[in-house]
């Protein structure tokens, strides 16, 4: 097997953060047949309605908590939060656990990954799907289906094999087609193509 058809289908996917993303993420899992998906939001409706349409198997009552023993950790939080809880998360973390981001700026987050330790396990992700409505009631198990979603490597030889595990979970388990790039193209790119015509 060739080192980028390398795939990872965890057996534990902890997701921080509920909204169109994070909750469109947790049901697709559970629909492949993840068989603990955990998930935590703010917004207490947003957790309840992900537990009753059967996107979780379990929900937890902080981050740190919904992270722990879980071979996969997804934050689908704002970027603010998500730099936040890099630098919280480790002591949290499984022996070999996986941590990753939805975050639609990379260089930032990748680097206080590296700050926080987590060099050699973390790959941050950025899918082209989505929608302007948030909260659980914006997310869809299909929201992934043949998007992109870019995948930004640490720069680590473990943080090479983490972004291919990465990869692999986007496109075996979420439909997506992962594009691995460093996270200073993805934001020089995003900025031109994304964010400049939304300003």
């Amino acid at each position: 097997m060739r080192r980028q058809d390398f795939a990872i289908r965890p057996d534990s996917l902890a997701v921080i953060g509920l909204g169109a993303i994070g909750g469109s993420i947790a049901w697709r899992a559970t629909r492949a047949g993840i068989p603990r998906v955990v998930g935590w939001t703010r917004e207490r409706s947003d957790a309840i309605e992900a537990l009753k349409r059967g996107a979780l198997t379990e929900l937890a009552e902080t981050p740190e908590r919904t992270a722990r023993g879980a071979a996969l950790v997804v934050l689908a939080v704002p970027p603010g939060a998500t730099l936040d809880l890099l630098g919280r998360l480790r002591p949290w973390l499984a022996s070999g656990a996986i941590v990753s981001d939805v975050a639609s700026v990379k260089r930032e987050v990748v680097a206080r990954a590296c700050r926080a330790g987590l060099a050699d396990r973390f790959a941050g992700a950025h899918p082209l799907a989505g929608t302007h409505a948030t909260g659980f009631g914006a997310a869809r198990p299909d929201m992934f289906e043949g998007a992109t979603c870019y995948v930004c490597p640490t720069g680590t030889a473990g943080g090479s094999q983490a972004a291919h595990g990465v990869a692999g979970f986007w496109r075996e388990v979420m439909g997506a087609e992962p594009v691995l790039i460093e996270a200073a193209t993805h934001d020089e790119q995003l900025a031109w193509t994304s964010h400049l015509p939304q300003a």
